[in-house]
């Protein structure tokens, strides 16, 4: 910090000490953030919040106690932003309005209560990033400890009957996060961005590729990835990385989507149908035929075409001909349902698919998939029989 603002912060700081001492009253500059709270990002709606203050006051008073280790008052129960907000506009407009907010003096109980007030505040105002919240719960977690480290089981019962329900697959995900890579990761746009859905695709992924590539070993090649990159990663972007590291897209035993395509198609006499392209991430591309031997067939090829990639990305028209579907328009906003009615299959008929793969088959697990190529075999060496079990 500048020593000059350091100087002009510790001079408002101790003046604003005085008067409050005088008038019996609290300023902004005696009150701190609670050490423990992991609120970091600045609020989005910082600036509208600012004008809200400058023309009515400050609202609702600041939950404060005061603090026995830091030995200063500190806010116990959100209100990090509205704090600032009064520096700030103390210093700006000199109006003691903002000098002495109002606030709401409370006993001071537990870091752990503490941390759990806090942790609920930001929550119920969507305030918190997903770190953000597996930075506090790990807190918790370790508040709880006291020589054992608690089950993550214990810690959702705990977290609950304090007023802050959270299942226990969440909070997996959320300290695989916060101990295993958020401490090396640098690229603060993706720390700011990740969300659990990526953190559990992530998850899945690691353990897809665990014989091909160790926990440990994935979680170093992650955050050297990650930290290689200027800004936010997609979670499209982080499986193409995994799988060229480790998956050669031309071998038949690997689990690579360009591999299953090939096995399935050759399985059903549909290798026709699918040929290499770089048009897509796949690495491949399938070409939609006018009419198919059985509605079975046709249900393959729409796991093909989903398989593709082609239902996740940016259609050009050129690979809208290369499926035979050059006469449906440019990108159009719905291509799976073309795709389907171009097969003439029904929701119905696909139903007794995972609709799930279909939707997402770039997202999932390989195990997944493979079970899903299980169930169609089954099924067409069976005549056809329903698959309404998969």
């Amino acid at each position: 910090m500048n020593i000059g603002v350091w100087l002009k912060m510790s001079a408002t700081s101790k003046l604003a000490s005085i008067l409050s001492s005088e008038q019996g009253q609290i300023s902004c500059f005696e009150i701190e953030v609670f050490y423990l709270n992991q609120r970091r990002s600045k609020n989005p709606m910082y600036d509208e919040i600012k004008e809200s203050i400058q023309s009515k006051g400050i609202q609702d008073p600041l939950h404060i106690v005061f603090h026995p280790v830091q030995k200063k008052w500190v806010l116990s129960q959100g209100g990090q932003t509205r704090l600032l907000i009064s520096r700030e506009l103390y210093d700006e407009t000199k109006a003691e309005s903002f000098l002495y907010p109002p606030v709401s003096k409370q006993k001071f109980t537990s870091d752990l209560d503490l941390c759990i007030s806090h942790l609920v505040e930001n929550n119920l105002r969507g305030d918190n990033t997903f770190l953000e919240t597996a930075n506090a719960v790990l807190n918790i977690r370790n508040l709880l400890a006291e020589g054992s480290e608690p089950t993550q089981e214990l810690l959702a019962k705990e977290m609950s009957s304090r007023g802050m329900p959270i299942r226990r697959q969440s909070i997996t995900s959320m300290m695989y996060l916060a101990e295993e890579l958020a401490p090396y990761i640098t690229n603060q746009a993706f720390l700011d961005c990740v969300s659990r859905k990526v953190v559990d695709a992530i998850r899945t992924l690691r353990n897809d590729l665990a014989e091909e590539m160790p926990s440990e070993k994935f979680d170093s090649a992650l955050v050297e990835y990650v930290n290689s990159q200027p800004g936010n990663l997609s979670l499209k972007q982080i499986r193409e990385h995994f799988l060229k590291k480790v998956v050669s897209p031309t071998t038949p035993g690997s689990r690579s989507n360009k591999a299953i395509a090939k096995s399935v198609s050759d399985a059903f006499g549909l290798s026709h149908v699918v040929s290499g392209s770089e048009e897509l991430p796949s690495g491949f591309i399938v070409s939609l035929p006018q009419h198919v031997g059985s509605p079975l067939q046709a249900e393959v090829c729409f796991f093909l075409a989903s398989l593709s990639g082609v239902f996740d990305s940016s259609v050009s028209p050129e690979i809208l001909a290369a499926m035979g579907l050059k006469d449906i328009g440019s990108d159009p906003a719905d291509l799976a349902s073309c795709v389907r009615e171009h097969l003439n299959l029904t929701n119905t008929d696909l139903s007794s698919l995972p609709s799930r793969v279909f939707c997402h088959a770039s997202e999932e697990g390989f195990e997944s998939l493979i079970r899903l190529i299980a169930g169609i075999r089954t099924s067409f060496n069976s005549n056809n029989q329903s698959m309404e079990n998969q």
